[in-house]
């Protein structure tokens, strides 16, 4: 009797201990469940813990491609093989002394001047550099002349000329300012000046001509 109780009470311990090791084997906490539909524990993928377990969290970072992403770094561009814009110099206008624009208002007034060839016209002056005028006292250079000419020009409408360019005048380096009208004799370009109210030292007739010669070719009044 005595040894059945023995038997029995060690056949109980027995199975106590596979229970306790069966326990041991079915629910280890470490060990992960792989199974489909598991009750697996849930990932914080914010990087947070994960839920209902104390072990550390996964560490889930997103992708970031380079150079795509707003705030990432420019890269660097080699500036040195950029061309270089050229900016042209800059030039000044070239500068037109008093006696170029001389010579370019006898030129422009060629035409009309020819157009009083062979006719008498009124003399309103006949200027040369380094000319002193009795009355005045000026001694002209080009820039006086030029000046004493365009006045001429806004009260008369006076055309230029170069004594050299015609037979009829004594010198051939003379400033010459005519008025624009043509007449027959001596006497009718006279008698415009006396009109023009421009007294005899600065206003008397002149023959122009490429052929005549000086004598009998200046009407004083």
């Amino acid at each position: 009797m005595a040894m059945i109780v023995a038997l029995v009470i060690g056949g109980l311990a027995l199975a106590g201990i596979g229970a306790f090791i069966g326990l041991r084997l079915g629910h280890d906490p470490e060990r992960v469940d792989t199974r489909a539909g598991a009750d697996a524990p849930a990932i914080d993928r914010t990087g947070g813990d994960a839920v209902g377990d104390d072990s550390a969290a996964l560490d889930i970072r997103p992708l970031v491609t380079i150079g795509t992403a707003e705030g990432s770094a420019t890269p660097n561009v080699d500036s040195s093989s950029a061309p270089v814009p050229t900016v042209p110099p800059t030039t000044s206008p070239p500068v037109v002394t008093p006696g170029q624009q001389l010579g370019l208002i006898r030129d422009a007034d060629r035409n009309q001047v020819e157009g009083l060839v062979d006719t008498w016209v009124p003399q309103v002056s006949s200027k040369r550099v380094g000319l002193t005028d009795k009355i005045s006292g000026i001694t002209y250079d080009d820039q006086s002349i030029l000046a004493y000419h365009q006045n001429l020009v806004s009260q008369y409408g006076a055309l230029l000329l170069w004594s050299g360019d015609y037979s009829t005048f004594k010198s051939g380096d003379l400033w010459v300012s005519v008025a624009p009208v043509a007449y027959s004799s001596k006497d009718e370009a006279k008698a415009w000046c006396d009109r023009a109210g421009i007294d005899a030292n600065n206003c008397f007739a002149k023959l122009l001509s490429h052929t005549h010669g000086t004598a009998d070719s200046t009407g004083l009044r």
